[in-house]
């Protein structure tokens, strides 16, 4: 399960409306308990994006906002990772019975994410990237310069940064 600072995001769903604004809605849990939904609002493919945030009684909108932001995000960005920690953890699903992980290559203008052979389930870092050195090539080729990595071998890799605690959220 995907936690940025002890937060889940559950039941993420997107709906469309008849006048054709993209709605993406969850609902945002720690430690267990909801402390808010969330319904982020875009027009069109390249539309302004909107996000109402729905506190559920008792937290404070402004001491989750004030967390994100001691931990270096905003709203937007924290719903951001999510997406893409998402992402990743269904590579990873996906490439579970025939890999040992996946490592996400940032290159100048794509990302790619890979598969990590099983055969290295035991290997670093380090030897993971020799390995996987001729496919990084071949990528740059396409899609520019290598610029950056992530690597995820177990489900914990999915939980990042410090817990907030719940008490914090109080209002």
């Amino acid at each position: 399960m995907v936690k940025i600072n002890g937060i889940e995001l559950r039941a993420l769903r997107t709906e469309t409306t008849e006048d054709k604004v993209s709605l993406q809605l969850g609902s945002f849990y720690l430690e267990g308990k909801k402390i808010a939904s969330f319904q982020t609002e875009k027009e069109g493919q390249e539309g302004e994006t909107f996000t109402q945030l729905f506190m559920m009684r008792g937290y404070s909108e402004d001491a989750l906002c004030a967390q994100l932001e001691a931990a270096g995000m905003d709203l937007e960005g924290l719903l951001t990772r999510f997406r893409w920690l998402n992402e990743m953890q269904k590579q990873y699903n996906d490439h579970k019975a025939t890999a040992s992980g996946v490592v996400s290559l940032q290159h100048e203008y794509s990302t790619v994410t890979m598969g990590i052979p099983a055969r290295l389930a035991g290997a670093d870092e380090e030897q993971v990237l020799a390995e996987l050195q001729h496919f990084i090539e071949k990528n740059e080729k396409q899609y520019g310069t290598c610029t950056g990595y992530v690597m995820f071998r177990s489900e914990e890799d999915f939980c990042q940064g410090e817990a907030i605690p719940l008490e914090a959220l109080k209002a």
